[in-house]
């Protein structure tokens, strides 16, 4: 997302930290290589959806979006 237009805290974290910013890059690269792997393309990207506003979103420091972002790149590296 552009930093330019950030909207929410969240999106507020990652564009002012670094390893935020490098794991949202990881975070992307991992979701774009599990979508050329499955069947359902529509399944998984609303997952990711529900994934950003349930558990990305609801994080207010830097130490649990990390811990968020290390969890969900696990699951889409499986």
């Amino acid at each position: 997302f552009d930093c330019a237009k950030v909207s929410t805290g969240a999106e507020r974290l990652i564009c002012n930290n670094q390893q935020l910013s490098s794991a949202d890059v990881k975070l992307a690269q991992a979701y774009q290589a599990k979508r050329e792997r499955v069947a359902d393309k529509e399944q998984l990207k609303s997952e990711q959806i529900a994934w950003r506003r349930t558990v990305r979103d609801a994080c207010s420091d830097v130490n649990c979006m990390i811990n968020a972002y290390q969890q969900r790149i696990a699951e889409l590296s499986r």
